[in-house]
């Protein structure tokens, strides 16, 4: 079990629009997957994965929200 504290990061960040969740520098397996605009509005959407990909998307900054082990964690990306 992952303790809450544990900081996940996707990387690289910024990146070209393929990303890893990693932890403590380890690929980790996410549950779900959820990349939004900054207005809120969701875009992509991927589950079971350790990595995701928003080529298609233009660049620009994002926000993310990663489940793993049932704990959420949010933050922003850039695609480049």
């Amino acid at each position: 079990v992952m303790d809450p504290s544990t900081k996940i990061v996707v990387y690289p960040n910024p990146g070209n629009g393929t990303f890893r969740c990693m932890q403590n520098g380890e690929p980790v397996l996410a549950e779900d997957i959820q990349v939004y605009n900054v207005q809120g509005s969701r875009l992509a959407s991927f589950t079971n994965t350790q990595r995701f990909n928003i080529i298609h998307l233009p660049a620009g900054m994002y926000l993310y929200s990663i489940r793993i082990n049932k704990i959420n964690y949010t933050g922003k990306l850039i695609k480049i």
